[in-house]
């Protein structure tokens, strides 16, 4: 599919503040990370283990989760890498001046 026009309607969703973040799936998680990342204010991780949720979430400041689908087939996967993102919040400190970095003028 067309996976961009869906990613657009899910920012949309994350800049009206219908909701906090976002989860995309793709393949390889690539195309749909890279799709997401062109938009101003999102900050697209691909997540592919515990370790790179918890560190998107920490270091990151991510607001929008890409997946390989081919590692999160499951329910239960699924739920297990929502609540570490939920039990973690932004560490701020030295990653803050990256975060603002990343932020340009772009869709």
């Amino acid at each position: 599919c067309d996976y961009s026009y869906y990613i657009e309607q899910a920012v949309s969703s994350i800049r009206d503040k219908t909701c906090d973040f976002a989860f995309s799936f793709c393949r390889t998680g690539q195309g749909v990370n890279m799709c997401a990342n062109k938009f101003r204010s999102i900050r697209s991780a691909l997540v592919y283990d515990d370790f790179s949720a918890k560190m998107a979430i920490r270091h990151n400041c991510a607001n929008f989760f890409s997946f390989p689908e081919r590692l999160f087939v499951s329910e239960e996967r699924c739920k297990q890498v929502l609540n570490i993102l939920l039990e973690n919040t932004f560490d701020g400190g030295r990653h803050q001046i990256r975060v603002q970095g990343l932020e340009y003028e772009n869709i």
